[in-house]
């Protein structure tokens, strides 16, 4: 969840003002009804609206994934063995927060549980960071201090 959004309390209130003065003029309620029932109004409107938006744009996104889908982004590849290859740590890779070279590489996306996997996981050298991918989403992880650094490539 973010902090306080500025021009969506904005939106809120010119709603509800609209509905306070919509019902004040088309019915016969009583103000203290219509104080109670337009902020109602117009903040189950507003997130309905919300709601069908956030429909819309996961539909749309470019990180649509299927289950056992791998969304590695370039970072792993998936041969048609199901074999788990693993890029190479970048020489002198370390965390930026505690300095230890004990790193794993995150991976996103439904990937299917392979055995590969799962003894990469039991290792360390893989943690999933999730189905959904963002911009800015960290690409690795220490497993000394738990910090997230680095930034994924996105490859299209």
């Amino acid at each position: 969840m973010g902090g306080f959004n500025l021009p969506l309390f904005i939106l809120f209130l010119l709603v509800t003002v609209i509905a306070a003065t919509s019902l004040l003029y088309l019915s016969e309620l009583p103000k203290l009804v219509v104080f109670f029932l337009a902020p109602l109004a117009s903040y189950f409107g507003l997130f309905g609206i919300s709601q069908i938006i956030d429909l819309i744009e996961r539909k749309k996104g470019p990180y649509n994934m299927q289950p056992g889908e791998e969304a590695n982004l370039g970072l792993l590849k998936k041969s048609e063995e199901t074999d788990l290859h693993l890029p190479e740590k970048p020489e002198g890779h370390s965390c930026p927060s505690c300095g230890s070279n004990d790193i794993g590489l995150i991976l996103y996306g439904f990937p299917s549980m392979t055995k590969q996997l799962e003894k990469a996981l039991k290792n360390k050298e893989v943690t999933l960071g999730g189905c959904l991918v963002y911009d800015e989403a960290p690409q690795w992880v220490c497993n000394a201090c738990s910090h997230k650094f680095g930034k994924l490539r996105i490859h299209a």
